[in-house]
């Protein structure tokens, strides 16, 4: 069964040089049980998905933006935003889109922004060319991919693959595999991970495992332009390999017995908590610091 709604509204908005136009578009669906698939691709503008547990209502809210010089351009430029939201499979699989027809230079800006509410556990691919990701509550598999924006996602559980060419990725309070990578910015990570991957080429990384799941295939920590923090629970067990290559490596890990210390502070490898699981880290122009509660 579906359910679809629609309200457009016309707001204006105005800073100093520029003119807004917005409207509204609202579609409501019903999941069969199960986790849905949702498939989001937005060109240009900022998703957000809320995780509501018990539910299997999927709300869809886009929001199109034009701004211009003035007010007559600028709703004249809304109709070339086109969003869709399309039942693919009858209760299981569900994709929403926004993209915008170009328009000449310094003729305005358009973008389109996604809000949307689903049910706890689902499936769920989002990819936006330029703009930031938000994600909370969420169980399940998620990919998110942004080519300019930050990513941020708490409160999720499961296997998440996050993407960034330019931002940062944060993650608060999770349980899960996670993969994230980024280009340019930093990498906050807080929870507990049954295998991790996080890699930046240019930023640092913090990782706070506040709860110990032991990793099927170990860690990757790797920062290219940047220090790498760490910091793990009493009760962890692991393997450490950890190199720099200008910079230094500083211990504060109670249960840890070093194999090998390498020359000038730059190598430490050794077992912590009796050894268990690889967890390797690597940095090229920065510090490592691994510590222990």
């Amino acid at each position: 069964m579906k359910r679809f709604v629609f309200l457009a509204l016309a707001l204006s908005a105005c800073d100093a040089e520029r003119v807004e136009e917005t409207a509204l578009e609202r579609f409501q669906f019903e999941a069969r049980p199960g986790r849905p698939r949702i498939e989001v691709a937005i060109e240009d503008g900022s998703v957000e998905v809320q995780g509501v547990e018990g539910s299997r209502t999927i709300e869809a809210e886009f929001t199109k933006k034009a701004r211009s010089f003035d007010r007559e351009t600028a709703s004249t430029l809304l109709p070339r935003i086109e969003v869709s939201a399309k039942e693919v499979e009858e209760g299981a699989r569900f994709r929403f889109e926004g993209r915008a027809e170009s328009i000449p230079p310094f003729g305005g800006d358009l973008r389109t922004d996604l809000k949307l509410r689903v049910p706890r556990e689902v499936e769920i691919e989002i990819a936006t060319e330029d703009g930031r990701i938000r994600i909370e509550g969420i169980d399940g598999r998620v990919r998110a991919e942004s080519g300019d924006g930050r990513i941020v996602i708490a409160g999720a559980s499961g296997e998440l693959r996050l993407r960034t060419d330019d931002g940062s990725i944060v993650g608060r309070d999770l349980d899960a595999a996670v993969d994230a990578a980024t280009d340019d910015g930093g990498i906050e990570l807080e929870g507990a991970f049954r295998k991790l991957r996080a890699v930046t080429s240019d930023g640092s990384i913090h990782v706070d495992c506040r709860e110990w799941r032991t990793p099927t295939e170990g860690w990757v920590v790797r920062a290219l332009d940047g220090s790498i923090e760490a910091v793990f629970p009493a009760e962890a067990a692991a393997d450490i390999d950890a190199t720099v290559s200008d910079g230094r490596i500083e211990s504060r890990l109670d249960s840890f017995a070093s194999t090998s210390r390498g020359e000038n502070d730059r190598r430490l490898r050794g077992k912590l908590g009796g050894g268990g699981p690889l967890l390797l880290f690597s940095a090229m122009d920065g510090r490592i610091e691994l510590a222990q509660r």
